[in-house]
């Protein structure tokens, strides 16, 4: 959360919605944002899922481990899932893919045009014709 915390400007910006969702109650939250230097950066909502229903509803939930993982959605002004990501409850998530991802949607949305693997913002998308589908 920290990671995201530091880009949170950086996706206001991008008209973007942001907030977390954890197994914590909501006063271990107020206790980490005002203790941990870390929790200190959070701005945006932090919800509290004591039920595990958000995380099973998603496929975050592990009842072996009795967490959920960590799961980075990406929904669209429509309410459609556009990206999904889940890594084990130990592998930190890279916040440059999260970037990377959110402008690729965006600028799919505004010009029409798909992007390649390993695209980055500034460079060019393909125009989808049925040459260019995936089979």
């Amino acid at each position: 959360m920290s990671a995201v915390a530091d880009l949170y400007p950086q996706l206001l910006e991008k008209n973007t919605l942001v907030f977390s969702i954890d197994t914590d109650d909501i006063g271990v939250h107020h206790v980490f944002q005002k203790i941990h230097p870390s929790g200190a950066k959070i701005q945006f909502p932090m919800l509290s899922d004591l039920t595990h229903e958000v995380g099973i509803d998603y496929g975050a939930y592990d009842p072996t481990i009795g967490q959920e993982l960590r799961v980075t959605v990406i929904v669209d002004p429509s309410g459609i899932i556009r990206n999904y990501t889940m890594y084990d409850a130990w592998t930190g998530r890279s916040t440059d893919e999260l970037m990377r991802v959110l402008s690729a949607l965006q600028y799919q949305d505004e010009t029409k045009k798909a992007t390649p693997a390993n695209w980055k913002p500034g460079q060019p998308g393909l125009t989808l014709s049925l040459k260019n589908l995936p089979v």
